[in-house]
């Protein structure tokens, strides 16, 4: 069975991503998808498990981090709505909201050990040579760190 790491950041570039993985994953027999953000408005102390968007998270006290948390949130339920109505099953469909603890694309990579995910899935910025020099690149970083894995970078 494939399992699917789609990790998201609320840009229009992970929405890419979603939308891809939307057309392609209910074609896959016996895909799963878990969507990812890895958030800072949740403090690290939630744990390494993060927490299912169900759940009512622990917020840090500022009121912007309380509303980066509800737009998460809300992001979220529009992808799970895209790819429900792209065909996945609602049972091969997990939602989850990850505090930032060792950096983004780390934590990505530490989601996809944990849940033996063999595909993750992320949008691209389209960050220049220089820039992807200067401020690295969650999806280099995870590219090149990925361990067995497939990397699906979709533009």
């Amino acid at each position: 069975m494939l399992k699917i790491l789609l990790a998201l950041d609320l840009s229009p570039h992970s929405r890419r991503a979603a939308e891809y993985v939307s057309r392609v994953a209910p074609q896959l027999q016996g895909c799963s998808v878990t969507a990812l953000v890895v958030s800072s408005g949740i403090p690290y102390s939630a744990g390494q498990e993060g927490i299912d968007s169900k759940e009512e998270p622990e917020v840090h006290g500022y009121e912007d981090h309380r509303k980066e948390v509800q737009e998460v949130e809300t992001f979220l339920e529009e992808i799970r709505d895209l790819l429900l109505k792209g065909g996945l099953s609602p049972e091969a469909l997990n939602l989850r909201i990850k505090p930032l603890g060792r950096g983004v694309a780390l934590d990505i990579l530490d989601e996809a050990q944990i849940a033996g995910c063999d595909t993750i899935v992320v949008g691209r910025r389209g960050l220049s040579t220089v820039q992807s020099l200067l401020m690295g690149s969650v999806s280099s970083t995870i590219v090149k760190n990925a361990d067995g894995r497939a990397v699906w970078v979709v533009e």
